[in-house]
């Protein structure tokens, strides 16, 4: 199967912001970060030519994907030798340049699953709007997701980061 151009450029453009947004929705380590990745590219390659808005395709499948393999007992001979990296991925530098980094993916662990997802969205530029859509079109008919329960729940999650973060009004 011969990959197309345009998905070539989705994937060196997303995968590691794909990464991030796992370690920020769901505190997944990097290895499952990256299996769940990996599975969502292999399911994106399949049906390109029908995703219509692939960012949100993406998100939405690895964290299927990532929540699917938690279910599963850890199999980490089974991983190896499928050929998955151990540890954390070579361009680690780059991406926790800082210290505060995992600090801040500390933080977003300790919110509840619902406002650490929503902080994840955002800050990979999704609106409220669209945030609610996409957690409304994942749950079961009936259970929609308003754009004000998003906001209310950014709101929360900025406020208990904030506290986490900031010591006497200072970084720490």
């Amino acid at each position: 199967m011969s990959v197309p151009q345009d998905f070539a450029v989705f994937y060196k453009a997303e995968h590691r912001r794909l990464l991030l947004f796992l370690r920020k929705a769901r505190s997944a380590t990097w290895e499952d970060a990256a299996d769940a990745m990996q599975e969502s590219f292999i399911a994106a390659l399949k049906c390109w030519p029908t995703i219509r808005e692939p960012s949100t395709w993406i998100r939405t499948t690895a964290l299927r994907q990532l929540d699917a393999l938690r279910a599963r007992p850890k199999e980490d001979v089974r991983r190896a030798l499928r050929g998955h990296w151990a540890g954390r991925p070579d361009f680690e530098e780059e991406l926790d340049a800082k210290e505060e980094a995992e600090r801040v993916y500390s933080a977003l662990a300790s919110l509840p699953a619902r406002q650490q997802e929503v902080m994840a969205w955002t800050y990979d530029g999704f609106t409220p709007i669209e945030i609610a859509s996409i957690l409304s079109n994942s749950r079961q008919p009936g259970e929609a997701v308003t754009a004000e329960a998003v906001r209310a729940s950014l709101v929360l999650a900025r406020r208990k980061l904030k506290q986490m973060l900031l010591i006497d009004g200072r970084q720490a």
